[in-house]
């Protein structure tokens, strides 16, 4: 596994949860049936699905995919996730690659 909160590269990292940003441009809005159902299903299962993030400045990333999951980390308590981190790549790619 990767370092935590590595600056350095890219590539698959553990990352605390007080480093992870939503993406204020995240074209998905909240659905509060939803958020319950994820809810559950992370305290049943734990992290099953990994987010992506992008670096942004110092030890602080930007959730790209997975914007819904953080605020349940967070409300659960969880202290690191497993995150794909791009890197420091531009806004429009953060975009592409959450469309995509």
């Amino acid at each position: 596994m990767g370092k935590t909160n590595s600056v350095a590269g890219t590539g698959w990292q553990l990352v605390r949860v007080a480093s992870l940003n939503l993406a204020p441009w995240n074209y998905k809005t909240g659905d509060e049936e939803k958020s319950a159902k994820l809810e559950a299903n992370i305290r049943r299962n734990k992290q099953l699905e990994n987010l992506i993030v992008r670096q942004l400045v110092g030890r602080q990333f930007e959730v790209v995919n997975g914007n819904h999951r953080l605020p349940v980390f967070q409300q659960l308590g969880i202290k690191e996730v497993m995150c794909y981190n791009l890197g420091k790549v531009t806004q429009e790619e953060a975009v592409r690659v959450a469309i995509e």
